[in-house]
């Protein structure tokens, strides 16, 4: 039904400006193609309507999982441990070092998990994947915050904002399991 709706608004819009495109012969009248414009509109809308009543499916085959809860989980729960190790390490590292490993884990963790929003969806429901998501986007902000304060050389800010991400990411993945929680941490 997607396919079908997408061609049939497709061709209607390419029809509409065709038709709309054609001048009257004088400006006193309306042009002759004006029932082909009206036409082509409302197939348009129809077409409009069966893509929006049509299922949303992947079609990326190779993103989904037999659980594609997994995939966002486990690096929420891969990250955590480096995050708790640069906790260590970030009060006496140099800029470069922090600015090297902040890089690593948003490369490595947070650009994947967020290429996963659409299967945490479907996994746990729009509402309670809109809050891990949203979490998870704070603790994205703060670690890119944090990049930034110890680009420009405030550590204290780096470091306050760093707490801050843990936290963030901590609570994304109490939201994401919270019955499974003691057993993971």
């Amino acid at each position: 039904m997607y396919m079908v709706g997408l061609s049939v608004f497709t061709m209607s819009i390419i029809i509409a400006l065709i038709s709309a495109a054609k001048l009257p012969v004088s400006p006193q009248i309306w042009s002759d193609q004006l029932v082909v414009y009206a036409v082509a509109i409302l197939f348009a809308l129809l077409g409009l309507w069966l893509l929006r009543r049509a299922p949303v499916t992947s079609t990326n085959p190779s993103t989904f999982t037999a659980h594609p809860q997994c995939i966002g989980l486990e690096l929420l729960i891969q990250l955590l441990p480096e995050m708790r190790d640069l906790k260590q390490e970030i009060e006496h590292s140099d800029r470069t070092a922090i600015l090297n490993r902040v890089q690593i884990l948003l490369d490595k963790y947070i650009i994947p998990f967020t290429a996963q929003q659409q299967e945490i969806f479907q996994q746990l429901g729009k509402p309670q994947g809109i809050k891990i998501i949203m979490v998870v986007a704070l603790g994205e902000r703060l670690l890119n915050r944090v990049w930034s304060a110890a680009c420009d050389g405030c550590f204290k800010e780096a470091y306050h904002s760093y707490l801050k991400a843990l936290a963030a990411f901590e609570e994304a993945l109490i939201l994401f399991q919270p019955d499974q929680i003691t057993e993971i941490t």
